[in-house]
């Protein structure tokens, strides 16, 4: 069978315009190929954050934890040093560091509720 010119022109014209289609093909598999790689990048780096924030919560609520429980210890002390100083009958100004005492366990347990609202 005999091709005519009309016949050939759309054969030459479809010849190229499959060499330009492959190399869109190309270039959309390469695109998507470094794509993917940065997807897998921002993965990597999320799941490094999240790793490096679980630890971080975990020594956060065993400090804050340490800390209540140091305050709540003192305060028994303070309060035992308190009630023995009133019923010796001296003015609880006169013993050292107890006004100070009171006054930063009370500040230290306003903070430590503070952050359990923050972060909890």
């Amino acid at each position: 069978m005999k091709q005519g010119k009309t016949e050939k022109a759309v054969f030459a014209k479809l010849s190229t315009q499959k060499v330009e289609l492959g190399q869109h093909e190309v270039k959309l598999a390469t695109d998507l190929s470094r794509a993917f790689s940065q997807l897998e990048s921002v993965d990597k780096n999320l799941r490094n954050a999240e790793q490096v924030m679980d630890k971080a919560y975990v020594k956060y609520k065993a400090t804050l934890k340490e800390a209540e429980d140091t305050v709540d210890r003192v305060d028994s002390i303070v309060s035992e040093v308190a009630m023995d100083a009133r019923k010796l009958g001296v003015d609880e100004s006169a013993v050292p560091n107890l006004k100070e005492s009171i006054a930063l366990g009370q500040k230290l347990l306003t903070i430590i509720r503070g952050m359990e609202k923050l972060y909890n």
